[in-house]
């Protein structure tokens, strides 16, 4: 819901100010008694919104819907034809030949205004999702001056994503080896008991996974089932690469562990 009412990014960039349309085209059509106009999208928008903030993903038992803004797509197409009517209905609201122009202007504007939120909001996730590559990117890139050498990572979704920037040659299967990679050649960090004991090897820190939450614009103390030297790198490991990034949850640092 936060991100529907545009309470955080995300919800504005998936949804531009589309939801606020609705909201007052709702209101437009209570206060002249046209309910019944609006609502085929009454009956689209309300049960699965509802559904969506409370309903369950289990038959057996309750179990919260997973938060994703993508499944507030399946109201969008309602949401954008209600905002259509306010804006139809207003346009065809008798008003003094002097102030008809004016208000025509006003409502071409708002329109705009509407349009342009959404165009923005594809341009702004297209550069997160470009900003949030880059990380893996680079790294995948460094890595593979090493082939043979092993990768110690911080999280899952390193795992996938260099597994898929190397081109699947690393030995990673995941549905093989969801908690122990067995003897590809990443390993999650938390599988280390004393970095001592490493040699030959790469290890990456990456801030998204050491210090920020589920919304990334939340920042959090650490993720507990990191080791203590995630958070404090021995002196001897060697920097290969480095990244200090905006936003900053981006930022990172690969070291080399031994020769």
């Amino acid at each position: 819901m936060r991100g529907m009412f545009g309470l955080n990014r995300a919800g504005f960039a998936w949804f531009g100010f589309f939801v606020y349309g609705a909201v007052g085209a709702f209101g437009w059509a209570f206060i002249r008694r046209e309910l019944e106009r609006i609502l085929p999208l009454l009956l689209w928008i309300v049960p699965v919104f509802a559904y969506l903030e409370f309903g369950s993903s289990s038959l057996t038992e309750y179990v919260p819907m997973p938060k994703s803004y993508n499944y507030q797509s399946l109201i969008a197409v309602p949401i954008v034809l209600l905002t259509a009517y306010g804006l139809a209905a207003l346009w065809a609201t008798k008003i003094d030949r002097s102030r008809a122009v004016p208000k025509k202007v006003a409502l071409m504007g708002l329109v705009l205004a509407l349009a342009g939120t959404s165009l923005y909001g594809a341009y702004r996730i297209k550069t997160n999702f470009r900003d949030d590559a880059a990380p893996y990117q680079v790294v995948a890139e460094v890595l593979q001056t090493h082939p043979d050498r092993t990768i110690y990572v911080p999280h899952d979704r390193w795992a996938l994503f260099l597994n898929y920037y190397l081109k699947y040659e690393t030995g990673f299967q995941f549905y093989q080896h969801p908690k122990g990679l067995g003897s590809g050649r990443i390993h999650y960090l938390w599988e280390v008991d004393d970095p001592a004991a490493l040699s030959a090897a790469y290890v990456v820190l990456h801030d998204r996974y050491l210090y920020f939450g589920t919304f990334i614009e939340d920042e959090v103390e650490r993720v507990s089932r990191l080791p203590d030297f995630a958070y404090n790198p021995p002196d001897s490991w060697r920097v290969v690469e480095e990244q200090r990034s905006e936003p900053a949850y981006n930022s990172f640092v690969l070291y080399e562990v031994g020769g």
